[in-house]
C-alpha cells in the first residue's frame, strides 16, 4: 500500500493552469456576507459561500455540473446520501490560525500563531439527492 502525501496545492495550481489554457477566468465573487449567491459554489448543509482558492478549485471543477452544492463524504452519509462507487471528489483546503506556547529554558511563556492547512475531498451534490432528503 502506497502512503504518498496528496499536494493538494499542485492539484489547484493544475486546474487553474488548464483553465487558463482553455481561455477560462473562473473568478468573480458572487457571495455576499459568507452566503452562496446564484450559481456560487456553496456547502449544502451550511449554505456557506466557498471563498479564496476553494471557490476556484469548485468552480473550475463544477463546469457543467447542475448544481454547485458540495459535500463532504462524511456529510452525504449524515444526510442520509450515499456516494456512487468510482466517484472521485475535488480537493480543497481549510486554514485554521493556531497558537503554539513553548516555556523558555529560564521558565517564561512564549506564544507564537501559525495557520494549519488541511484537505477535505468534496463531492457536487446532484439533484436526486436534494429530492431524497
Amino acid at each position: 500500500m502506497s502512503t504518498t502525501k496528496r499536494d493538494v496545492m499542485g492539484e489547484i495550481v493544475d486546474a487553474v493552469i488548464a483553465c487558463l489554457e482553455r481561455g477560462t477566468m473562473p473568478w468573480r465573487r458572487p457571495w455576499v456576507d459568507g452566503r452562496a449567491g446564484e450559481g456560487a459554489p456553496h456547502n449544502a448543509i451550511s449554505g456557506r459561500a466557498y471563498s479564496g482558492i476553494n471557490y476556484l478549485q469548485l468552480t473550475m471543477h463544477g463546469m457543467g455540473y447542475t448544481s454547485q452544492s458540495w459535500l463532504t463524504f462524511k456529510q452525504a452519509k449524515e444526510a442520509g446520501g450515499s456516494v456512487k462507487k468510482g466517484e472521485h471528489g475535488t480537493a480543497i483546503v481549510f486554514w485554521k490560525p493556531m497558537d503554539a506556547t513553548k516555556r523558555g529554558d529560564d521558565g517564561t511563556l512564549s506564544t507564537s500563531r501559525f495557520l494549519m492547512m488541511r484537505s477535505f475531498t468534496v463531492l457536487e451534490m446532484v439533484p436526486e439527492f436534494r429530492t431524497g432528503s
